[in-house]
């Protein structure tokens, strides 16, 4: 696939995954274990964590797919995955914000945890397409 739709694709994931982590954080008085989730230690930025994962994620989709040999790229995506994934956890199991946004808004945790495993692994198909054609 060209770098274009790549670039698309990983935005539109990161605007989803953007869209999920505001409607959580409930202006304030939420959960930002989503956030963090969304951009990983880039959420620290004051200001930008919120705004960062659709560039974020269309920048994973257009360089990770392209990186050789394919044991970096094996690297990149792991780490990639434990940066967004490992955080998001540890900030969920201890943030009893999260607790509440499970009890009501059940809908939105899941469809956010759905789509950040979705881009990790539609990240991970279009890495291995990638190296699949010349």
């Amino acid at each position: 696939m060209s770098r274009k739709p790549r670039f698309a694709f990983g935005f539109v994931l990161g605007l989803i995954l953007l869209v999920c982590a505001l409607l959580l954080s409930g202006a304030g008085h939420g959960t930002y274990a989503p956030v963090i989730a969304n951009a990983s230690v880039l959420a620290l930025i004051p200001g930008l964590g919120f705004l960062i994962p659709p560039f974020l994620w269309a920048l994973y989709f257009l360089v990770i797919p392209e990186i050789d040999p394919p044991v970096r790229k094996v690297i990149a995506l792991v780490l990639i995955a434990l940066l967004h994934m490992v955080p998001g956890i540890w900030i969920a199991s201890e943030d009893p914000a999260f607790i509440r946004a499970l009890e009501s808004n059940f809908g939105v945790v899941v469809a956010h945890g759905l789509t950040l495993v979705a881009a990790i692994i539609s990240l991970a198909v279009f890495s291995s397409l990638e190296s699949r054609n010349p």
